[in-house]
């Protein structure tokens, strides 16, 4: 008997190369589902993630949570009042001089944003090419710092000759800055992984360099890069309602509050002496500073996460209760305080094995340059005042680590002086400066 002999037919060696691909990916998927995804995600960073909530929505750490809401209750309270009031004295419900002032030009300034976004998409590729062996690490250096330039001069050179509005070179310098660090850690950490140093216990390098989870990360409301984030399972639309009516309550807050109260003392300020106008202004600042930084890190920040399902909200800590400023400078920012720490401290540590004081002096000194970047980029030239308080900061900084300072919570005391009367001088100065230069820019708003 003649046995018929199947005939089978020879794959294409491309085809059976992509098969094999689309099964690892497919089993990268699987692995990557299957982690708990409450667990620290430890990948010798010195960073860790994790599923957690923010700090004020939970009830076991927030026992006075009562008087949060008493908070939100007062805000909208006092600007029902103040356009009731205008309504009777025939004024403006809102005045919205002052807005004007803040967007105008903002278009271009829109505009500049969306480029500076395409451009950074540009590491990716370049982070790729490295992946893929294309072009040698040390040439990625070199287009990196390329890329990095370009990020901080076109923008910058807008920003500082078309001299847009205060606000306007501040947005335009926030973003720059936002961008400039994550693309940093995004390619610096996958330059560790290339190089066997560091690890992740999920993803395998170059498996984490995809497209989609990159451009996610630049959505992310983090500054530091993993190759896999902490996912919620599902998004709460009535956590998208809550933290989107906390960003507009706090936000319009902030908004009355400099319209109504900063601006009129900024402007009989000039002819005021400076104790005075500190004493006048104090107030209304620690204010403005309080509900801005409710709307952008338990608001904003929130609302983002939650419409991405990111899982680590942890973007800031008990900083009300800090008794030093070494306990201040690490919970108010957990975002820029992990960037630092990861991308600068711990680095210059590790792989230039300098001093920790060393380190953290050189951090102290890239904080201040870059805080004073953004400052002439808000006003238009440069001052020396807020780099001083920054190292003036470094002498607290180590005054309030003595135990009895803390154990009293005179350190605390010391804190609150600070944001209460030492920032609102460096604000003050500025603004004397400015308007000094620019008489004719000072926003004629309805009350002043």
């Amino acid at each position: 008997m003649s046995v018929r002999k199947r005939k089978t037919k020879q794959k294409n060696p491309k085809t059976i190369k992509k098969n094999i691909k689309k099964q690892a990916k497919n089993q990268q998927k699987k692995e990557v589902s299957k982690v708990d995804q409450s667990k620290k995600y430890r990948s010798k960073f010195g960073h860790e993630m994790m599923v957690r909530g923010a700090l004020l929505d939970e009830e076991s750490k927030t026992p006075g949570k009562g008087i949060l809401n008493l908070f939100q209750f007062v805000l909208v309270l006092l600007m029902l009042d103040k356009v009731v009031t205008n309504y009777f004295e025939k004024k403006p419900l809102i005045d919205l001089t002052l807005f004007k002032f803040f967007t105008h030009g903002m278009h271009i300034i829109i505009f500049t944003s969306f480029c500076m976004g395409f451009w950074t998409v540009s590491v990716y590729f370049l982070t790729k090419l490295i992946a893929k062996k294309k072009i040698s690490v040390t040439f990625g250096h070199v287009l990196y710092g390329i890329y990095q330039f370009f990020l901080f001069f076109v923008p910058g050179y807008l920003v500082y000759m078309k001299y847009f509005p205060p606000f306007g070179g501040l947005y335009t310098s926030m973003q720059m800055a936002v961008f400039s660090m994550k693309s940093h850690s995004y390619y610096w950490t996958n330059i560790y992984l290339k190089s066997g140093k560091k690890e992740h216990e999920v993803v395998k390098y170059p498996d984490n360099i995809i497209f989609k989870e990159f451009v996610l990360y630049l959505f992310y409301p983090t500054l530091v890069y993993e190759p896999v984030f902490p996912k919620k399972p599902t998004r709460s639309y009535y956590n998208i309602a809550k933290y989107f009516w906390v960003m507009l309550v706090s936000i319009s807050a902030t908004y009355m509050n400099i319209n109504y109260h900063i601006f009129p003392i900024l402007k009989q300020t000039l002819t005021y002496n400076f104790f005075r106008a500190i004493l006048k202004l104090s107030v209304p600042y620690i204010v403005g500073w309080i509900t801005a930084f409710y709307g952008v890190f338990h608001g904003m920040f929130n609302f983002v996460a939650e419409i991405f399902k990111f899982g680590d909200r942890q973007f800031y800590s008990d900083w009300w209760n800090a008794k030093s400023f070494q306990e201040w400078w690490g919970k108010w920012n957990y975002p820029v305080h992990e960037w630092f720490f990861r991308s600068i401290y711990i680095r210059f540590i590790n792989d230039f094995k300098w001093p920790k004081n060393f380190s953290m002096l050189f951090v102290f000194l890239i904080t201040a340059l870059w805080h004073e970047f953004v400052v002439a980029m808000t006003c238009g030239f440069l001052r020396p005042w807020l780099s001083a308080s920054i190292f003036l900061q470094l002498g607290l900084f180590y005054l309030t680590k003595f135990r009895f300072i803390q154990e009293h919570s005179i350190g605390n005391l010391i804190v609150w002086f600070s944001l209460s009367v030492g920032q609102p001088i460096v604000y003050l100065a500025y603004m004397w400066s400015y308007y000094s230069q620019n008489p004719d820019r000072i926003p004629q708003t309805s009350d002043l």
